[in-house]
């Protein structure tokens, strides 16, 4: 006797139906290995599902670009002054360091909050 005692129902079009379907695993008759509830049980307990706030996700994207785009202006400017022979090599290196920190650091604040 089957300890499954709930039952969940929910609609789909036949487009995402076809797509779920294609992806159960087939054996080598191509007929199912499984049921469509049980690869959909196993999907979804087998997931991590993450929300994401996309209106966050969006601002983040607007500030990243500004701030990549200064990031940019600086590098530009560093890089014409150290031609011009302007600055140290020493400080031209230590602040491209520096930028591919912030660079990197910008870049990990552009992952979906969980």
């Amino acid at each position: 006797m089957s300890n499954k005692t709930k039952t969940v129902s929910f609609r789909l079009s036949e487009e995402d139906y076809k797509e779920i379907s294609d992806r159960i695993p087939k054996n080598e008759k191509g007929k199912a290995d499984m049921k469509f509830s049980e690869f959909i049980r196993d999907a979804i307990l087998k997931s991590r599902v993450v929300a994401v706030d996309k209106e966050l996700e969006q601002y983040k994207v607007f500030t990243a670009a500004k701030i990549g785009n200064n990031i940019n202006q600086i590098a530009r400017r560093l890089n014409s002054d150290n031609l011009a022979g302007k600055i140290n090599p020493n400080t031209y290196n230590e602040v491209i360091e520096s930028l591919e920190r912030i660079y990197g650091e910008l870049m990990l604040l552009l992952d979906p909050v969980r």
